[in-house]
C-alpha cells in the first residue's frame, strides 16, 4: 500500500512544519515579552536624548519614530531623522539609525502610557 505510506510521511512533514512554526512563534512571543512596553513620544524622547549625547549631534532637534509591521516578526519600529540642527546630517542620521538598532531589542511600542489602557 504506497498510498498509506505517503499519506503517513505527508502528515509526518506537515506536524514538523507546525511544529516549527509554534517553535518560531513562541521565540517571537518570547522576545516581545522581554521589551519594555513604550509610547512612540517617549521612545521618541528617549532616542532624541541619545542622540544628543553623541559627540557633534547635541543640536540635533528632531528624530521620528514609525511603527513597521515586518512579515514573520511582527510588530517593530524605526527612528528615523527629521531635523538635523546644526549637527552635520550624515552624522546625524547615522548615528539615528544606530541608537534606533542599539535601541529596538529593548523597547516595544504601545498605544498607552504605562497603567493606561
Amino acid at each position: 500500500m504506497p498510498g498509506l505510506a505517503h499519506q503517513k510521511s505527508k502528515s509526518r512533514e506537515t506536524s514538523a512544519a507546525v511544529a516549527q512554526l509554534k517553535r518560531q512563534s513562541l521565540g517571537f512571543r518570547d522576545r516581545l515579552m522581554r521589551k519594555i512596553a513604550i509610547t512612540r513620544e517617549e521612545l521618541a524622547a528617549k532616542v532624541l536624548a541619545a542622540v544628543q549625547a553623541h559627540q557633534g549631534c547635541e543640536s540635533v532637534k528632531e528624530i521620528a519614530i514609525t511603527p513597521v509591521q515586518i512579515v514573520g516578526s511582527g510588530l517593530t519600529w524605526h527612528a528615523s531623522l527629521v531635523d538635523s540642527g546644526f549637527a552635520d546630517p550624515q552624522l546625524a542620521a547615522s548615528v539615528v539609525r544606530q541608537t534606533g538598532d542599539d535601541l529596538e531589542p529593548k523597547f516595544a511600542l504601545t498605544e498607552h502610557p504605562c497603567g493606561e489602557g
